[in-house]
C-alpha cells in the first residue's frame, strides 16, 4: 500500500477477501481470525448491514478508529462509541 500502510482485508467469504487484496496489493485473512486481526490494527472499516455485527465489544479498545459505512445508526457504532472508539460515519464523513 502507498505510504507504508499495512492493510488486511477480511470478508465473510475468503475468496472475496483474497480477490480484493490482490486488487489493492495488500494482505487478506479469514473471518475466523478477526479477533486477532483487530488486536493488531487501529482502523476498522465496517461495511456490513446495520443489523449485522460479528465484532464482539471486548475485541475493541479506545484506540480503534472506526469508519462505519452505514448511513444510519448501527448497534456496532453505538457499542464502539461507548468503549471510546473514534467514529467516522458514512453519513457525515466525520
Amino acid at each position: 500500500m502507498k505510504n507504508g500502510a499495512k492493510v488486511t482485508i477480511v470478508n465473510r467469504t475468503l475468496a472475496k477477501a483474497k480477490a480484493a487484496a490482490q486488487t489493492f496489493g495488500c494482505k487478506y485473512d479469514s473471518f475466523d481470525n478477526l479477533k486477532s486481526i483487530l488486536k493488531q490494527n487501529t482502523l476498522i472499516v465496517f461495511s456490513l448491514s446495520q443489523n449485522v455485527n460479528p465484532i464482539k465489544n471486548k475485541w475493541l479498545n479506545k484506540n480503534h478508529l472506526i469508519f462505519d459505512a452505514n448511513y444510519k445508526n448501527s448497534p456496532f457504532k453505538e457499542d464502539a462509541e461507548k468503549i471510546g472508539c473514534k467514529i467516522i460515519n458514512g453519513e457525515t464523513g466525520y
